[in-house]
């Protein structure tokens, strides 16, 4: 996953709980470190 897939991811996941009441911040805050210790993510070059 390069950076802006995983901002897209991250983005998603806010606009799917940001009015939802069962979602806790604790919830939200394990499923951003998820996506940000994800071994699949890669730096792209510089060009």
């Amino acid at each position: 996953m390069n950076k802006e897939e995983m901002i897209e991811e991250i983005q998603l996941l806010c606009k799917a709980n940001k009015n939802n009441p069962d979602c806790s911040v604790y919830w939200l805050a394990n499923m951003i470190k998820e996506i940000v210790d994800s071994p699949d993510l890669t730096e792209e070059e510089a060009k």
